[in-house]
């Protein structure tokens, strides 16, 4: 990333949100995202040499401009601020806008939790997705991630879409010539469709129906309205990404301070308990296993960091030409 000109700490908070998000095995937002984000850079639709900024303050919240620099840049910014904001009132919400795409949204609220808080983050997206009952891309999916600490190694972390599978999923199975289910897209036509090209042409589909529709056209209001950003159809693309005008994102995120409300200790035993009832539940025919939020993310990322991230062959084959083309040694 240093390499296109970024400065150095931009560059470290991108590539550590790529590498989290492929530990946890979200790999549709790891290492794979970084063809796009260099081609916004050097296109420049993604600003560089940036100017993030508070636009408007209050005690609780503020506004911030992120220059529509890479959306990890707006985020870590505007993340910090909110936690910061938890600290001297309890309560830190931050919007941040014209931006870009920041990745795996549980980084950002898991930032809160060593600072024994509850971390919220949600994003509006591009128009990916057709609002229920159509066949027009006039949403995006716009997903939200909710953390919040426990007495154990893993804290309970949300962090989804408002698709019933995120696009990156269909952009990574046409890469690697594979079906989709059913239930995840439909083509141009608005009929379902298994095959991720024509799904990537049309539309992902919404979680529940009209209710995953209606809360994303929600956390639009949130977001793009509220900050004064591009909304609906007027953001740009990032896959295929749209090199004529920044993608123009916009995110919330909110900091709550637990021991405002009641003491740290207490919160994180009833979080236990919770955390226990629900995986110690009897399962339901078929189900080996009751689990909550991060489990299946928490054990990923332990097995990863003890024997490494596997990368598709064609990854591998992106990654050494981006060496090649950057002059960076390339690791053998």
């Amino acid at each position: 990333m240093q390499s296109s000109s970024m400065p150095l700490a931009d560059a470290r908070t991108v590539t550590d949100n790529l590498i989290f998000a492929n530990l946890r095995g979200t790999d549709t937002h790891g290492i794979t995202r970084l063809g796009v984000y260099l081609e916004l850079l050097e296109a420049g639709v993604a600003t560089v040499q940036h100017n993030v900024r508070i636009i408007k303050d209050t005690a609780l919240t503020a506004l911030v401009d992120a220059d529509n620099a890479l959306g990890q840049v707006g985020a870590q910014f505007g993340m910090e601020l909110a936690i910061r904001r938890a600290h001297q009132h309890g309560i830190g919400w931050v919007l941040v806008g014209n931006s870009g795409h920041i990745g795996a949204l549980a980084y950002w609220a898991m930032m809160a939790l060593q600072h024994d808080m509850v971390g919220i983050c949600f994003t509006s997206t591009a128009s990916i997705m057709a609002a229920h009952g159509s066949r027009e891309n006039t949403l995006g999916n716009n997903p939200l991630a909710i953390a919040a600490p426990s007495s154990g190694p893993m804290p309970l972390v949300l962090d989804m879409a408002l698709s019933v599978a995120a696009r990156g999923h269909l952009a990574v199975a046409k890469r690697e010539n594979k079906s989709i289910p059913l239930d995840w897209a439909m083509d141009a036509q608005g009929v379902p469709t298994t095959d991720p090209a024509k799904g990537l042409e049309g539309s992902v589909l919404p979680i529940g129906g009209y209710k995953g529709s209606g809360l994303s056209m929600m956390l639009e209001v949130l977001t793009g309205i509220l900050s004064g950003s591009p909304f609906g159809t007027q953001k740009g693309s990032l896959v295929p990404p749209d090199c004529t005008k920044p993608l123009g994102l916009s995110h919330a995120f909110v900091a709550l301070k637990i021991d405002n409300y009641i003491p740290v200790p207490a919160f994180k035993k009833r979080m236990d308990v919770l955390i226990d009832e629900i995986k110690n539940s009897a399962p339901s025919r078929n189900v080996q296993e009751v689990l909550v939020p991060n489990d299946k993310e928490f054990r990923i990322e332990q097995e990863r960091k003890k024997n490494g991230i596997p990368l598709s062959s064609i990854l591998i084959k992106e990654l050494k030409s981006f060496s090649d083309k950057y002059d960076i040694p390339f690791p053998t």
